[in-house]
């Protein structure tokens, strides 16, 4: 069994893209490194699928997006390339909250319930309640 310690640090676009010295980077470094503990191990993605919902902050205004994917790396990856036209005039974005769906429409019940007045309420608590 691997172990996460053994997991060779690399320079990826979500270490780069942290709130430095923060428990939200600390989180965002823990969901990366059990990601790839994942794949090392061996998990079969087809046995294992999930969607995810999740929020990116812009660094560069502040404000919030929320979509949807079944690959969250590579779809943050777009984002931060500027592949993704609403998000491409508002780079740097950092990935500050994501939820795990097992099914594709509820990523995207999920999404659209978190883009509403309710949702994005619940979602500003959820964000800045985290211990620092």
């Amino acid at each position: 069994m691997i172990e996460l310690s053994d997991i060779p640090p690399s320079q990826t676009w979500l270490e780069r893209l942290t709130f430095r010295g923060s428990s939200m980077a600390r989180l965002q470094k823990l969901s990366l490194q059990r990601l790839r503990a994942g794949r090392a191990e061996g998990y079969n993605q087809d046995v294992v699928k999930f969607y995810y919902t999740y929020v990116l902050r812009s660094q560069k205004d502040r404000k919030l997006y929320i979509g949807w994917t079944d690959n969250l790396i590579k779809r943050i990856e777009k984002h931060n390339k500027g592949f993704v036209a609403a998000t491409k005039n508002r780079l740097p974005l950092a990935l500050v909250y994501y939820e795990a769906c097992r099914s594709k429409s509820s990523a995207i019940l999920r999404e659209k319930t978190l883009k509403t007045g309710f949702g994005r309420k619940y979602l500003e608590n959820r964000i800045n309640n985290i211990p620092r």
